[in-house]
């Protein structure tokens, strides 16, 4: 078991991982897309602050919308799979139930902490905090 949860931690890890790579790119794109609006934003007067927090919502969506993402295939995947019980040759074994609440609510909140410290990277390499 304890092999298991060592795995189990690495792989979230390089998943983490993989979703903050996701998602500084993505908002960095959308920076270089918006270059002259957002020298236009400077030239008129706006703060540093305007100008990062749409970028900085935008990546929140982004890691929600992930993690809605992510629980939706889990649920399907468990609705498809798994019935309540699993039987062997008739008797009732397992009581295979899906995630509990905690769970969702930590996967969503990790999703949209992923998706802000993402868009910080990218906007802080744009911005040169």
């Amino acid at each position: 078991m304890y092999v298991l949860k060592v795995a189990g931690f690495i792989i979230g890890g390089f998943l983490c991982l993989a979703v903050l790579f996701i998602t500084t790119n993505t908002i960095k794109l959308t920076i270089y897309s918006r270059r002259e609006e957002i020298e236009i934003f400077k030239l008129v007067g706006a703060t540093d602050w305007f100008v990062k927090i749409p970028f900085l919502i935008e990546g929140a969506i982004q890691g929600l919308l992930g993690g809605l993402v992510s629980l939706a295939v889990l649920f399907g995947l468990y609705s498809v799979f798994f019935l309540k019980k699993v039987h062997v040759i008739g008797l009732p074994v397992l009581n295979i139930a899906f995630l509990p609440r905690e769970y969702l609510v930590s996967i969503l909140l990790l999703g949209l902490v992923l998706g802000l410290i993402g868009s910080f990277i990218a906007i802080g390499r744009f911005f040169e905090l």
